[in-house]
């Protein structure tokens, strides 16, 4: 999860992203899923001084409704969960 929010940081430079998360709840109805992650997710970027600022986002509620914190996933037709975009 955290090299997917990182890959959103390609090109700009200076910024990367870190974390400590791990799955908090999954919730399952027929084909489509909700996985929420509890934990910590950080973008840390260094300015041009070199100058480091990190902004970080904690969840530590396995029920949170949070965007930042969910991934809606699709069952495919050969049985393989994928990410859905824009929610389901």
């Amino acid at each position: 999860m955290i090299d997917a929010l990182a890959l959103g940081t390609k090109g700009v430079e200076g910024i990367t992203a870190s974390g400590d998360i791990s799955v908090g709840r999954v919730s399952i109805a027929g084909d489509i899923a909700t996985v929420s992650w509890v934990g910590r997710l950080c973008r840390v970027a260094k300015d041009s001084a070199k100058q480091q600022t990190n902004d970080c986002v904690h969840n530590d509620d396995p029920a949170a409704q949070s965007p930042l914190f969910l991934v809606h996933l699709v069952r495919s037709t050969d049985d393989h969960w994928l990410v859905a975009l824009g929610g389901t």
